[in-house]
């Protein structure tokens, strides 16, 4: 094998195993214990927040390292020799923390002297964490991973800005792997406690066949009306997407059914595929769940959650209004009809026959705006599931059922586990090296006093490293990187931070690496590529609504009752407007002029400002007017014809 052969190898990802046997059933009683700990440790335990999580990465770092193979050309069934000592190992590491627990609680860190199982135990949580990294993730997130390890071990070997002051070996573990500023840090706290529930609330409700109630629901709004089966994928995947919090994830669920029947219907394949790629996308920023990283931002921030959820609600719903209504507008030009009624299901049908489901959501969002910490909110939904479910016996959940779900629950929280333990570990270089100074230095000099160039690199980092990486770890890096910066230059904690959410997320759709489009793919059968660009144009009006809010913080709901009402009629306007445009339909089909003037119409209501606000209204009625004079006149003529 050459040098190129090895290196592929290295950081090639491994493949998901299917245990079975004994294997399986261990797996099985580690994933009961892992979830009695977790709800042990966030409810009634006064347990410290390092040690907390210190336990929980080590378990799930032994899970994930029995459930994936080192290479993709591993034997898939069986761990090695080599996967069960690193997983004992791992779970040693998980035991030295708790037992230890008092001293590293009250020691002075990279003060006070390691003791040699501290340097043993530290390396194997950097090493492994890596390791997991690399199984799940691949070359991407790992590269920056080692890319920082080296950084900040030989850093001040290099000349310039890149310079920092010497890290001696002993710090460097340290900091990495026993303090808070590290692998065990905020990051895997947000993991251990609100990533941990709310997945679970999310598991347990598609388990209990929460799903139905979703499609259904979908089909019975949007199936009949104009381009419906675009419709049901928008409305299925929004909904879906809030509790699964993953573009791919959403993708793979409701694409399964929504983009086969976009393509029966006439819709081109690598329309289908974008449609549910970008739908799926704005799944992880729609409340009252969102995604992993909306729990980052909570501790990261200090932001209560409640606050976030109230803030990020009108804009997930621009997001969404703005695909609807350009998807709306492209099929009326091209003529694309809805469903039959009759083959569709009625919403009282819908109502009667899963809208149980409704209460799960009732119970999250009142203990949220009640101020109910999201830990208690999110068990108290997951037991309403659970009680719900005994509501038809077909959904019925039993002790067997619930050990099951909480098998799948830790499965799936692995890769995020590991994104979360790659982030810590990323962030503590930076802390490390003084990193985040630099980037803010460089990001002054390029935009100067400009905050509009600030936040289109801001976007352009969180697409760059959006490229292969989760979207949590993604915007961890981005919000010590750049969130800085936007502060600096007058934008809210709020605004500026939901800002790199809505950008990391939004790299799922981007080429060339659109993990989203390339989900769809495979179960569109067309090129990703395409796909890609196709959903970046169906959600052109979705990659502004980050700047409409930085600009006009009444769309997080922040300011007069008056003003944000004002400022939402006309955002929603404007987007309508883009999306005629865009679309190529007003009343009629519509002609290139006209289509340029409607978006820059659309793109001046966006701007905040009374006076552009009112030009792009009488813009968009001065078009209107002459797409209804046209369309009379077309309308007498075909009457004296006849």
């Amino acid at each position: 094998m050459n040098k190129l052969g090895i290196l592929k190898a290295i950081f090639s990802r491994g493949e998901y195993r299917q245990p079975k046997g004994w294997l399986a059933s261990a797996i099985t009683v580690m994933a009961v214990l892992i979830t009695v700990y977790g709800i042990w440790s966030n409810t009634v335990a006064a347990i410290y927040p390092y040690v907390k999580s210190a336990v929980f990465l080590g378990c799930m770092i032994a899970l994930t390292l029995i459930l994936y193979t080192p290479t993709a050309k591993s034997k898939a069934t069986q761990p090695g020799i080599i996967d069960y000592i690193s997983a004992l190992l791992s779970l040693a590491a998980a035991v030295y923390v708790f037992f230890q627990s008092e001293r590293l609680i009250n020691r002075f860190p990279t003060v006070d002297p390691m003791t040699p199982a501290d340097w043993f135990f530290g390396i194997v949580m950097i090493v492994l964490a890596i390791e997991v990294t690399r199984r799940i993730f691949g070359i991407g997130l790992t590269s920056i991973v080692i890319l920082f390890v080296f950084y900040s071990l030989f850093g001040h070997l290099l000349p310039g800005q890149l310079y920092h002051r010497p890290v001696g070996l002993s710090f460097f573990v340290d900091s990495l792997a026993l303090t808070e500023n590290g692998i065990n840090g905020s990051i895997a706290v947000v993991a251990a406690s609100y990533v941990f529930m709310f997945v679970g609330f999310g598991v347990f409700l598609d388990k209990a066949n929460g799903g139905k109630f979703f499609s259904g629901l979908a089909n019975s709004i949007a199936g009949h009306r104009i381009g419906g089966p675009a419709k049901i994928s928008i409305i299925s995947s929004a909904l879906y997407g809030t509790i699964s919090g993953s573009p791919t994830a959403d993708v793979m669920t409701t694409g399964s059914f929504s983009i086969p029947l976009m393509k029966k219907t006439g819709f081109k394949p690598a329309f289908a595929g974008a449609v549910e790629a970008v739908s799926s996308t704005g799944g992880a920023l729609l409340p009252p769940i969102m995604g992993s990283a909306a729990f980052l931002m909570v501790e990261l921030t200090g932001t209560p959650y409640r606050d976030l959820v109230i803030a990020a609600f009108v804009p997930a719903l621009l997001y969404f209004f703005g695909v609807y209504m350009q998807i709306h507008y492209f099929c009326c030009r091209e003529g694309m009809a809805g469903l039959p009624k009759e083959q569709l299901p009625k919403l009282i049908d819908t109502l009667k026959n899963t809208g149980e489901f409704i209460l799960p959501f009732f119970v999250l969002v009142y203990l949220l705006l009640s101020g109910y910490t999201p830990a208690f909110t999110a068990i108290s939904g997951t037991v309403t599931i659970i009680v719900v479910s005994w509501f038809r016996r077909a959904n019925r959940m039993g002790l067997r059922d619930i050990i099951k779900t909480l098998d799948l629950l830790i499965r799936r929280l692995a890769p995020l586990t590991a994104a979360c333990a790659a982030a810590g570990l990323v962030v503590a270089g930076i802390t490390v090296t003084g990193f985040a100074g630099r980037m803010l230095a460089l990001i002054n000099l390029i935009a100067g006093d400009s905050l509009l160039i600030a936040l289109l690199i801001a976007a352009a980092v969180c697409i760059i490293m959006g490229m292969g990486m989760p979207i949590p770890a993604v915007y961890v890096l981005t919000s010590v990187l750049v969130a800085p910066a936007l502060i600096d230059r007058g934008v809210s904690m709020m605004a500026a931070h939901l800002f790199l959410i809505y950008f990391s997320a939004m790299s799922a759709i981007t080429p060339p690496i659109a993990v989203a489009a390339y989900a769809a793919s495979t179960i569109a059968e067309a090129d990703p590529m395409e796909i890609g660009w196709t959903a970046v144009r169906l959600g052109a009006v979705a990659f502004l609504v980050p700047f409409m809010f930085v600009y006009d913080e009444a769309l997080l709901l922040n300011g007069s009752a008056l003003w944000v009402l004002w400022s939402i009629l006309v955002t929603v306007i404007g987007i309508m407007s883009i999306a005629m445009g865009s679309g190529g339909y007003m009343l009629k089909p519509l002609n290139f002029a006209k289509r340029i003037i409607l978006v820059l119409a659309g793109l001046s209501m966006i701007i905040p400002g009374t006076y552009t606000d009112l030009a792009g209204i009488g813009i968009m009625v001065l078009v209107l007017l002459s797409q209804m004079k046209g369309r009379q006149v077309k309308t007498m003529q075909d009457v004296s014809k006849t």
